[in-house]
């Protein structure tokens, strides 16, 4: 008699033995990683604050974009920020620099015709790469995207810090408050 744990059992087996489970699948390799510390702006610096007083100085951050099927997986953890708070995060166009906006505007996969006016046709969550997250006590967080599209090589060059979490509402879609730090993406 046929019992449901060895009913179970043979489907597992019969998985593993045709390789349709995830047991023995690799995990996708990120195409742009980075692990840094941050610290104020010098040149060849990966992480940047611009505001120690809500990312220290020696805070952490990891950034991964990794491609899955014919979209991304990206994926932002931090240590060592100010601990339970909102901080808002997006992918932006150009490396980080001395001042904050030497990062430019957030990354679109289709990009605005105004860049310049926030436009919740092209300021979503859909068309950009949103990170925002909360920290536990200890100041540590983690968040992830996954979005439909890859983003085109060299056009996608840092992760903005914000001061609140992203605004969706049509005159300040996409928006989130002063940028608090940067961190550079490897291209």
């Amino acid at each position: 008699m046929r019992t449901p744990s060895t009913v179970a059992a043979a489907a597992l087996s019969l998985l593993l033995l045709t390789g349709c489970g995830s047991f023995g699948e690799e995990a996708p390799e990120p195409s742009h990683q980075v692990e840094a510390a941050f610290e104020t702006w010098s040149e060849g610096a990966e992480a940047v604050t611009y505001d120690p007083a809500n990312v220290p100085e020696g805070a952490t951050v990891k950034v991964t974009i990794t491609p899955v099927d014919s979209g991304s997986d990206i994926a932002l953890t931090v240590e060592g920020l100010v601990g339970d708070r909102d901080y808002g995060a997006h992918l932006h166009t150009k490396p980080c620099g001395e001042n904050p906006e030497d990062a430019g505007p957030h990354y679109q996969n289709e990009p605005a015709p105004d860049p310049s006016t926030p436009d919740p046709d092209y300021a979503n969550p859909q068309n950009e790469a949103w990170l925002d997250f909360h920290t536990d006590a200890e100041g540590r967080a983690h968040s992830q995207t996954s979005v439909s599209w890859t983003p085109r090589d060299g056009e996608a060059n840092s992760v903005v810090i914000h001061a609140e979490r992203t605004q969706t509402v049509p005159v300040l879609a996409g928006t989130a408050g002063e940028p608090l730090a940067c961190v550079t993406i490897p291209q």
